[in-house]
């Protein structure tokens, strides 16, 4: 029988008492990396090592350090040619930042419904659209909570019918997938024509607040460089631009913390997933209760490590937790349920993820005792 307490009692048990959803850590050096860059402020000189690490980390060959992930995400639908009146799909059952860029470039946003393993864009939903509308424009993918979706598949049916794949890689830095066939895995943030990173300060890796544009093609590297930093145009003197652009570039102090918190990314999964793995321990074989494990054939970062409990008792389990200082919380409320882009469709799997699922604590400052 699910019991509301016993839950509790297995959070508590990891946790160890109150636990903020996702409080950092930042380090000795990482200060060192801040005060060092403050103190040559005219200096690109963290921005710059950001973008190698990324690229180094990432195995991409650009990576832009812009101000946000949202910026990243507006950055990449211009780079892709999304303009007014194009369709742009996205899964419903996400944060709400992809489907604000699709509306700020003018496009109209579609929503899909979720794959039940990864909670990710369903490829056969996607490729059913495909098979019955007119191609749009983009598809958006979102690893949710860390977990890789089924990318190969969706970059499958999106060459076949001619549309581009952006790669909301925002939760996802680390987490990787394998490559079909093959003993090479390839890291989330990498496999779309544009993908982008979140450093929010809840990221695995935070600057406090950031993002980067990722990408392997050369022409739009080039180019969402040049759109982010106001489009200038190179000149000793004068103060030129030759476009509409952007002055999305990441501030250097936050860059500065950034690049010291990528240099550690293997220590910092290695705590997210140590988490993940002593809160499936504490909820094993209980009643009504399931951990959302990372899909086979992936390797999760555990961004956010999440149960499924019983329809009906997922407030009940979070009321508890909160009045016990656990500050666990619901997943994204779906596109479809907020009052801007509400509308009547059906989405059976995002609504039953939504009414079931709780988001564990998992800041690194309560990760870092299982690393």
């Amino acid at each position: 029988m699910f019991s509301v307490q016993a839950v509790v009692d297995a959070v508590l048990s990891v946790t160890g008492g109150p636990a903020s959803h996702h409080r950092p850590v930042v380090t000795d050096e990482d200060v060192l990396a801040i005060a060092d860059q403050a103190r040559r402020l005219d200096s690109y000189h963290y921005i710059n090592l950001l973008q190698e690490r990324l690229k180094d980390k990432l195995q991409v060959k650009h990576a832009i350090a812009v101000s946000s992930g949202t910026a990243a995400l507006e950055l990449a639908l211009h780079l892709v040619g999304v303009k007014r009146g194009n369709t742009v799909l996205l899964p419903t059952l996400s944060f709400v930042a992809a489907a604000n860029a699709v509306i700020r470039a003018g496009a109209k946003p579609v929503f899909l419904d979720s794959s039940k393993h990864d909670f990710g864009i369903d490829p056969h939903r996607f490729g059913e659209y495909l098979a019955c509308n007119e191609p749009p424009k983009a598809v958006i993918t979102v690893h949710l909570l860390g977990h890789p979706c089924k990318m190969s598949i969706v970059n499958g049916l999106a060459e076949a019918y001619g549309v581009t794949v952006i790669e909301d890689a925002a939760e996802a830095i680390g987490s990787s997938i394998s490559v079909h066939a093959s003993d090479r895995w390839k890291l989330c943030g990498s496999w779309g024509a544009v993908s982008v990173l979140s450093f929010n300060l809840n990221k695995v890796v935070t600057s406090g607040g950031g993002g980067a544009l990722l990408t392997d093609d050369d022409e739009f590297g080039a180019r969402a460089q040049h759109l982010a930093t106001t489009a200038r145009v190179a000149h000793p003197w004068l103060v030129e631009h030759d476009a509409v652009g952007w002055n999305h570039r990441m501030p250097m102090l936050s860059a500065a913390l950034c690049s010291e918190q990528v240099k550690r990314l293997d220590y910092l999964l290695a705590a997210k997933r140590g988490l993940a793995m002593a809160y499936k321990a504490a909820i094993n074989g209980m009643d009504g209760v399931a951990f959302h494990e990372e899909p086979g054939g992936t390797f999760s970062n555990f961004w956010m490590p999440t149960i499924l409990v019983p329809p009906g008792k997922r407030d009940a389990v979070l009321t508890a937790l909160h009045e016990r200082g656990v500050m666990a919380r619901a997943i994204f409320t779906p596109m479809h349920r907020l009052r801007m882009y509400r509308h009547d469709e059906d989405y059976p799997v995002a609504d039953e993820i939504f009414a079931r699922a709780i988001c564990l604590p998992a800041g690194i400052e309560l990760a870092r005792r299982f690393a």
